[in-house]
């Protein structure tokens, strides 16, 4: 008798939910997203870096730095971007 109830009883379809759609763009936004601005931040530390090389009175050690933790953070944040992108199947 438990296994007639049952088998009348509808199966839900599986929904993503309401905000399924919004959070996909927003992933898709940020994987555009983070690699260009790693690539500006590359373009400011390279001018930042050509103009402490050419005025004497500039220390030429902190772009070197700056430009070194904009490699790796932009290193982690697009690989961070590109697998979340890939889990969402984008």
């Amino acid at each position: 008798m438990l296994y007639s109830v049952l088998a009348q009883v509808q199966q839900p379809s599986p929904d993503a939910g309401p905000f399924a759609e919004v959070g996909s763009r927003i992933l898709g936004v940020l994987a555009w997203a983070v690699p260009t601005i790693s690539v500006g931040l590359l373009i400011v530390c390279g001018a930042w870096l050509a103009w402490a090389y050419t005025d004497p009175s500039q220390d030429e050690s902190k772009p070197k730095k700056t430009l070194a933790w904009v490699v790796v953070g932009g290193i982690i944040a697009s690989a961070a971007a590109t697998i979340v992108n890939w889990t969402w199947g984008g």
